[in-house]
């Protein structure tokens, strides 16, 4: 009994999911209500955010940190596996449509294929297919670039205030280096020199500085 209570309420919940999602592509397809409804989560989500129900990752535990990027990074794996099935599927619709253009020739309500015309159609697609995978190329080193690029700049920034701040460092010990220098000239000069006797070898020149010293000892 109780696996039957379970099988109904399964069937029951992918029922109502069912439901749900028809509804949201009902909602979606017109335009008026898809900007209702936006509005309407914009509404909620906020609301909770004021009542601190939704929380920054910079607000989370470490632990939350991790569950939070995995969750981004489930969603993101599956928006990429969606993107590429769309452009599969565009590009077997473009396929399609150029076969149906070019290869094929209506005789009496029948098909008959042209060799010629389908030799010409593969090289088309191929081109067309071999210039569609460049184009994303392109786009994928552009946004690299840009990328490398605001990385340099950003460091050549760092690199020109570094500098700035040395010099001006090297500056000030200049200046503190001259106003020294000047000082121990002026002490220099203020010295002035004077005659003493000595007993065997005539006059010498000492400082006043000197005899000072001498006196004290």
């Amino acid at each position: 009994m109780a696996k039957e209570k379970c099988k109904k309420n399964e069937d029951e919940l992918e029922r109502r999911r069912i439901a749900r999602r028809e509804k949201y592509k009902r909602i979606k397809s017109d335009p008026e209500k898809y900007a209702i409804e936006r509005a309407k989560k914009k509404e909620a989500y906020l609301k909770r955010k004021i009542e601190q129900k939704v929380k920054n990752i910079n607000e989370m535990s470490p632990r939350e940190q991790r569950a939070q990027r995995k969750r981004w990074r489930e969603n993101s794996k599956r928006y990429l596996k969606k993107k590429a099935k769309e452009r599969q599927i565009k590009e077997v619709t473009i396929i399609s449509q150029v076969l149906e253009g070019r290869g094929k020739i209506n005789i009496n309500d029948k098909e008959v294929s042209d060799p010629l015309c389908e030799e010409n159609t593969k090289e088309e697609i191929n081109n067309e297919i071999n210039h569609r995978t460049f184009q994303r190329k392109i786009k994928a080193l552009k946004l690299k670039h840009a990328t490398e690029k605001k990385e340099m700049t950003l460091l050549i920034k760092k690199y020109k205030n570094r500098c700035r701040i040395l010099t001006k460092i090297l500056n000030k010990m200049k200046q503190n280096k001259a106003y020294t220098g000047s000082e121990e000239n002026i002490a220099l000069s203020t010295q002035v020199p004077i005659e003493t006797s000595s007993c065997h070898d005539g006059t010498q020149k000492t400082t006043s500085e000197q005899v000072i010293l001498n006196k004290i000892s």
